[in-house]
């Protein structure tokens, strides 16, 4: 390993030191690394990491901070900055600071769009919010705007490149934009969940492919003017950093024309130039810049998928066959060492591992490879025949179709991918490098005398060492948590008790353009490594309570499902009870005075009963509303029950209400959570489930004003994003936001 690729390493393990909040837990994962990949630098690699923890501790390596800090949340805003992209409807636009010295973009939510604002440096007032949006550093909320100028130029270019792209490729902008300009935020959330679990995420980010792709068309042109060769390196080079700079420099583009500059030096000066060196060169120059890099997803699959190429790929090929074409070698032996690679890393984000990787690859890499110049060129004709323009694009939307179709399949394959959580993959990383330190130290003293033997060993240790190491990580826990996940406008949660067995309460709306299931739920459940839901409660038959049942069935195995047993004419209601039974799911109902327990977690139900069937003239009088108590913690889930049935609650159970948590009824209507009902429950925090800025005006100011009023704290999913609520068995409660 060349000496500069140890110092990046010494620089990585620093900084990632530097940026944890568990800085101790962090630094018994890395010193053993570093130690092991020292030799007789380790003075100089320790002195590396301890510089770079200081780095990271300085400011994360611009020593700026995030705009953020300089809002509170609630407050009336000011914020001047240029428009760098626009969302399709106009309504969402992302800003970078221009007078705010302050590091981050924003995004501003409009009341009315307009496309107008593109490309614009403007300045906008109104209310701040900094959760729930985890890719930005905030909302605001904006009750007034005004234009002041012109962005910069590379912003302009990109802005309008945006515009065209919408124009030229129609329904597959989204993936256009990811393809050519790096803007994956347009993408819908289902088809972003596809290519997780194909494998083909890493398809979606500018790669090292598009920048070489600009230096190579722009080195051809140049050689078939003559120019001079080294004239000729030095501008196609200044082409892809012009390129990358257009883009907005994102780290995976970034990290490939860092590395095309030192080697066409390298080239100029006839030096060799280890690949190693080159990318480990890369990433200190990155690192350098901005020590938040590390934990950018762009930066870990680009540097990742990199030096699984390079480690790799050659044993790779020459393990295969060597009666299969070469080309057919190197295709395969790429494609598993990407895979291999980086399947940690997206284990870690999108919380599963995609075992059909390989193939899906195999089926897309090559489609990407030609969709990726098509389009392209159908930008770039567009400014010269919108004719000419309009046919290549309709030729790439057809490649960029075929792609998602790709996608699409292959995460659909049975048991393509498993769900991981990041404790279970910490695991596995801890038990995979001490069986592969043993193993190492084995075959050093001769105990193990070939390759086969200490892979062999490795694997066996790892295998016995996980489950082991598994309960020291993730041991079972002394309490509960309930999940309020933010799906729009309708209902989805999900509980997770002591022995991380889990309840979902409903699973989010559906439509035709969104499926809360497919988008948020279900890839929620994956990050958090679920491979089965123990029960699934449906608290009625509203499509904004059941749509995304159907999603979470396909995806991941729900045992049982409740519901309160009502007769229920929709087709979607009726087609996902055939589902149900064609997938041989238990299905029962409940009723009031009716229980059951998981993991020392009890839920009583306590509506709808017998009586109540006959007179309900709406879904929502049949909701089923249940209590959950764990130890001396507990939490009453209303549904969308309205007041009427509040009422009588509190005239058959009084003082048997009393909780901690309460799920606000009806997304905070007006039509539930009277008094009566906060006075027998006296919750410490109520829980709105709500879309923002919903058409039914949800929720109600008079109920927030009666809750804030009974000194209850209200987190609502339209301002905090998704709600975590732990619970302890002796009642103690503590709350996030944001996740």
């Amino acid at each position: 390993m060349p000496v500069i690729a140890r110092l990046a390493l010494a620089l990585a393990c620093g900084i990632a030191l530097g940026l944890s909040p568990a800085p101790l837990a962090i630094a018994l994962l890395f010193t053993p690394v570093v130690v092991a990949f020292a030799d007789g630098n380790r003075s100089v690699l320790i002195v590396t990491a301890v510089l770079g923890v200081l780095h990271a501790r300085t400011g994360l390596g611009t020593g700026a901070e995030p705009c953020a800090a300089d809002f509170r949340d609630g407050a009336e805003a000011v914020f001047t900055g240029y428009v760098a992209s626009i969302s399709s409807d106009a309504r969402v636009l992302e800003v970078s600071p221009a007078e705010h010295k302050c590091e981050g973009a924003i995004k501003i939510r409009l009341q009315r769009g307009d496309t107008r604002l593109s490309g614009k440096l403007i300045t906008a007032a109104g209310t701040w919010w900094s959760a729930g949006t985890p890719a930005f550093g905030g909302s605001l909320l904006a009750d007034s705007l005004r234009v002041n100028g012109h962005a910069p130029a590379f912003i302009r270019m990109r802005a309008h490149a945006q515009l065209r792209i919408r124009a030229l490729f129609g329904t597959q902008a989204p993936l256009a934009e990811s393809l050519l300009i790096a803007n994956t935020k347009e993408i819908p959330p289902a088809v972003r969940d596809d290519f997780a679990a194909s494998g083909l995420a890493h398809l979606l980010a500018i790669s090292g492919t598009h920048v070489a792709l600009v230096a190579a068309i722009v080195l051809l042109i140049a050689a078939m003017l003559r120019a001079p060769r080294r004239a000729a390196i030095a501008i196609s080079v200044a082409a892809a950093w012009g390129y990358v700079l257009f883009l907005g420099a994102p780290f995976a583009a970034l990290r490939a024309a860092i590395q095309l500059a030192l080697m066409s030096l390298a080239a100029i000066l006839q030096r060799p130039a280890h690949p190693l060196a080159l990318l480990s060169s890369a990433g200190i120059v990155i690192l350098f810049i901005d020590a938040a890099a590390l934990v950018d997803i762009g930066f870990q699959l680009s540097f990742a998928g990199i030096l699984g190429l390079i480690v790799g790929r050659k044993p790779l090929m020459n393990a295969l066959p060597a009666s299969l074409p070469s080309v057919l070698r190197d295709t395969i032996g790429s494609s598993i060492a990407a895979a291999i690679a980086t399947a940690p890393i997206t284990a870690f984000h999108f919380g599963q591992i995609s075992l059909i990787s390989v193939v899906a690859n195999l089926a897309g890499g090559p489609v990407a490879s030609l969709a990726v110049p098509a389009a392209a060129l159908a930008l770039f004709l567009d400014r010269i025949t919108s004719t000419g323009a309009g046919f290549i694009a309709d030729g790439a939307s057809l490649l960029i179709a075929r792609l998602a179709y790709v996608a699409r399949m292959s995460a659909a394959v049975p048991g393509g991918h498993i769900s991981v959580s990041r404790a279970q993959l910490a695991a596995v990383a801890v038990a995979a490098g001490t069986a592969a330190l043993v193993a190492a130290r084995l075959r050093d003293t001769g105990l193990l005398r070939t390759r086969n033997a200490a892979v062999a060993v490795a694997v066996t240790l790892c295998y016995g060492l996980a489950p082991i190491v598994t309960r020291f990580i993730a041991p079972a826990h002394d309490s509960i948590e309930i999940f309020a996940i933010d799906v729009g406008q309708g209902d989805a949660l999900a509980i997770r008790t002591p022995n991380r067995r889990w309840v979902v309460v409903d699973a989010g709306p559906r439509s035709d353009r969104f499926d809360a299931g497919r988008a948020r739920l279900v890839p929620f459940l994956r990050r958090q490594g679920v491979n089965s839901v123990s029960v699934l409660v449906l608290t009625h038959p509203h499509l904004d309570h059941f749509g995304g049942a159907d999603a979470l069935q396909q995806a991941i195995r729900t045992n049982m499902i409740i519901d309160p047993g009502a007769s229920e004419p929709s087709n979607a209601y009726q087609a996902l009870v055939r589902g149900a039974a064609a997938q041989r799911r238990t299905w029962r109902v409940a009723r009031a005075g009716g229980s059951m327990e998981v993991d020392g977690v009890r839920i009583d139900f306590l509506h709808p009963d017998s009586a109540s069937l006959d007179g309900a003239r709406d879904a929502n009088d049949l909701s089923v509303v249940f209590r959950l108590a764990y130890g001396e913690f507990a939490a009453l889930f209303m549904g969308d029950a309205p007041e009427t049935v509040e009422n009588a609650l509190v005239a058959r159970l009084g003082r048997q209400l009393d909780v901690d948590v309460l799920k606000v009824g009806h997304h905070g209507s007006a039509t539930s959570t009277g008094d009566s009902l906060l006075v027998r429950a006296t919750p410490a925090v109520a829980v709105v489930s709500v879309g923002r800025r919903n058409r039914y005006g949800h929720p109600s100011p008079d109920v927030i004003d009666r809750l804030e009023g009974a000194g209850v704290r209200v987190m609502r999913t339209d301002l905090h994003g998704t709600i975590a609520i732990r619970a302890f068995r002796d009642g103690r409660l503590q709350v996030r936001s944001g996740l």
